[in-house]
């Protein structure tokens, strides 16, 4: 029993060490984005000599796509890291001198680009938050995406008052977020309904 509390120390002991080490080693290497090629952070500073303070901020120039996480780097002193949820400007001041602000891929929403949040899985797990995923239409086999777009191949179906389905099948090309958004639309007001696919409300 007198060895418990050592072995449990120990055990904390490490778990802070690696948490420490995950922490440290974030933003670095090819996670570290110079802001020239990360489309959704800007960042600027103005550096000061002594009295004055050296001043930096940094946004989040595609709020809609997630968080983007700015690091920003500053000589002899620790840096900061901001967490940008939203698209308003942040803005701090050292009195040291800060030599760059960089986007860092490996936090927040691992995003940097738009593209960094588009792949196959990712625009099925939108479009299933959506109203037309909600017993409307079905997915037919995996989107195809591009940079910033989700083309969903979709077949929506309606049944009108005299109990008689109507199926419309096409593709819908939409933006990553707002992929979430996709609505099935129906007008019924002659012999056969008109029915088609929106993001901006039917």
């Amino acid at each position: 029993m007198k060895m418990r509390y050592p072995i449990l120390g120990l055990l904390a002991f490490v778990l802070i060490v690696a948490v420490a080490g995950e922490a440290y080693a974030s933003c670095t290497g090819s996670n570290r984005i110079a802001r020239s090629n990360a489309e959704c952070l800007s960042g600027w500073w103005d550096n000061n000599s002594w009295p004055s303070k050296s001043t930096f901020g940094a946004q989040n120039l595609c709020p809609d796509w997630g968080k983007v996480v700015a690091k920003v780097d500053i000589k002899n002193a620790s840096d900061r890291t901001w967490h940008l949820a939203d698209g308003g400007k942040r803005r701090g001041s050292t009195s040291s001198t800060i030599r760059d602000i960089y986007c860092c891929k490996d936090l927040g929403d691992k995003m940097c680009n738009k593209a960094d949040r588009v792949s196959v899985d990712s625009c099925k797990t939108q479009f299933e938050k959506s109203a037309a995923d909600d017993g409307d239409c079905d997915l037919n086999g995996d989107p195809t995406v591009d940079e910033t777009h989700c083309a969903l191949n979709l077949t929506c179906t309606y049944t009108d008052t005299n109990e008689v389905e109507h199926e419309r099948t096409s593709t819908f090309s939409v933006p990553w977020n707002r992929a979430d958004d996709v609505e099935f639309c129906v007008e019924h007001v002659g012999v056969l309904p008109r029915m088609w696919l929106s993001i901006s409300g039917c």
